[in-house]
């Protein structure tokens, strides 16, 4: 699959029975729905941010550049987290996938209430 952002190609990363996609670019995270629900309710966010991204895994700022699902082409939409600022991510409307840009998985995972958000959204 191509990445969601940039012109790199999704590579599959295996943790537990999830398999999520990671731009072999630029880091950025794809996750089929309710992976990322799996991912943060079986606590293991740290161990993944960790694995897919090398050297430093410190956050870096969200991709501004519009980006496309890579499963059905369909224009990602940014959500920004009501209850924490400076907390997003890009999910498709469709398949409701969620897109995550380098160091977002590991602001998700650090705070209980924007996970929670990510889980509202992606448990339908």
């Amino acid at each position: 699959m191509q990445c969601a952002k940039c012109s790199g190609t999704l590579q599959s990363l295996h943790v537990n029975d999830i398999v999520i996609d990671r731009c072999d670019q630029c880091e950025g995270i794809w996750f089929d729905r309710q992976e990322l629900t799996q991912i943060l309710r079986a606590d293991q966010a740290h161990a993944l941010e960790e694995r897919a991204h090398s050297g430093s895994f410190s956050a870096s700022r969200a991709d501004s550049r519009p980006g496309r699902c890579p499963r059905c082409s369909v224009a990602l939409e940014r959500v920004a987290s009501l209850l924490v600022s400076d907390i997003g991510y890009d999910t498709c409307p469709d398949c409701l996938g969620v897109w995550l840009d380098k160091g977002e998985l590991g602001e998700l995972s650090s705070d209980p209430d924007a996970a929670a958000v990510v889980s509202f959204f992606t448990d339908f």
